[in-house]
Protein backbone atom coordinates (compact mmCIF):
# COMPACT_ATOMS: atom_id res chain seq x y z
CA UNK A 1 0.00 0.00 0.00
CA UNK A 2 1.15 3.35 -1.06
CA UNK A 3 1.58 5.72 1.88
CA UNK A 4 -0.94 7.99 0.58
CA UNK A 5 -3.20 4.99 1.69
CA UNK A 6 -1.83 4.78 4.59
CA UNK A 7 -2.38 8.25 5.66
CA UNK A 8 -6.28 8.35 3.97
CA UNK A 9 -6.64 5.07 5.83
CA UNK A 10 -5.34 6.31 9.10
CA UNK A 11 -7.94 9.26 8.58
CA UNK A 12 -10.77 7.06 7.96
CA UNK A 13 -9.85 5.04 10.96
CA UNK A 14 -10.06 7.43 13.58
CA UNK A 15 -13.11 9.41 12.44
CA UNK A 16 -14.52 5.99 12.45
CA UNK A 17 -13.22 5.61 16.33
CA UNK A 18 -14.57 8.44 17.46
CA UNK A 19 -17.99 8.28 16.24
CA UNK A 20 -18.09 5.02 17.75
CA UNK A 21 -16.91 6.69 20.84
CA UNK A 22 -18.88 9.81 20.10
CA UNK A 23 -22.14 6.89 19.98
CA UNK A 24 -21.03 4.64 23.15
CA UNK A 25 -20.84 7.94 25.36
CA UNK A 26 -24.46 9.19 23.92
CA UNK A 27 -26.03 5.72 24.62
CA UNK A 28 -24.33 5.88 27.96
CA UNK A 29 -25.86 9.26 28.91
CA UNK A 30 -29.18 8.55 27.10
CA UNK A 31 -29.55 5.58 29.39
CA UNK A 32 -28.48 7.35 32.71
CA UNK A 33 -30.73 9.27 34.72
CA UNK A 34 -28.18 12.23 35.62
CA UNK A 35 -28.57 15.82 34.33
CA UNK A 36 -25.75 16.65 31.77
CA UNK A 37 -24.38 13.46 30.22
CA UNK A 38 -25.71 13.64 26.71
CA UNK A 39 -24.06 15.85 24.36
CA UNK A 40 -26.99 18.62 23.45
CA UNK A 41 -27.33 18.33 27.45
CA UNK A 42 -23.05 19.54 27.51
CA UNK A 43 -23.12 21.80 24.39
CA UNK A 44 -26.20 23.76 25.68
CA UNK A 45 -24.36 26.12 28.23
CA UNK A 46 -21.62 26.15 25.82
CA UNK A 47 -23.59 27.64 23.15
CA UNK A 48 -25.38 30.19 25.40
CA UNK A 49 -22.10 31.52 26.05
CA UNK A 50 -21.12 31.57 22.67
CA UNK A 51 -24.08 32.06 20.65
CA UNK A 52 -22.61 33.40 17.25
CA UNK A 53 -19.79 30.71 17.40
CA UNK A 54 -22.86 28.34 17.86
CA UNK A 55 -24.82 29.37 15.11
CA UNK A 56 -21.57 29.49 12.88
CA UNK A 57 -20.70 26.28 13.48
CA UNK A 58 -24.29 25.07 12.77
CA UNK A 59 -23.81 26.73 9.21
CA UNK A 60 -20.69 25.88 8.43
CA UNK A 61 -19.77 22.56 9.60
CA UNK A 62 -23.01 20.71 7.62
CA UNK A 63 -22.30 23.08 4.36
CA UNK A 64 -19.05 21.77 4.16
CA UNK A 65 -19.99 18.53 4.48
CA UNK A 66 -22.64 18.67 1.56
CA UNK A 67 -19.78 20.03 -0.56
CA UNK A 68 -17.82 17.74 0.28
CA UNK A 69 -20.50 14.88 0.17
CA UNK A 70 -21.26 16.33 -3.77
CA UNK A 71 -17.73 16.69 -4.86
CA UNK A 72 -16.64 13.42 -3.62
CA UNK A 73 -18.24 10.81 -5.55
CA UNK A 74 -17.58 12.41 -8.66
CA UNK A 75 -14.05 12.82 -8.24
CA UNK A 76 -13.91 9.10 -7.10
CA UNK A 77 -16.01 7.97 -10.10
CA UNK A 78 -15.47 10.41 -12.84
Amino acid sequence: MSAAGWVWGGILAALGLLAALWSGFEVRGILSRRQGDTFSEWIRPWAKRHPWLFRWLCVVVPAAVGVVGAWLPGHILG
